[in-house]
């Protein structure tokens, strides 16, 4: 069976698992598409927001982080379908 292409999240780090919690996602591409950058850009700030919250801190526009990391999973998939 091939390998589809994935985009891993870790929050969390090099934290001990036994003194903290460590979330992982794993977004399996099956089919690029040009929402593609959307999706991963959302789980991005997702994942940032939740950061934030466990931190004490409340996120207030979020919509600036999602342009930004928009514009660099669009690099990030264009550079990957032409390689």
């Amino acid at each position: 069976m091939p390998l589809l292409p994935a985009v891993l999240y870790e929050l969390g780090g090099a934290i001990p698992l036994n003194l903290h919690s460590r979330l992982l996602l794993i977004e399996t591409i099956g089919t690029f598409t040009d929402h593609t950058p959307k999706d991963l850009a959302g789980w991005h700030v997702c994942l940032d927001v939740i950061e934030a919250l466990l931190d004490g801190n409340v996120p207030v526009n979020r919509k600036p982080a999602w342009e930004e990391q928009y514009r660099k999973y669009s690099v990030l998939v264009e550079q990957y379908l032409n390689s």
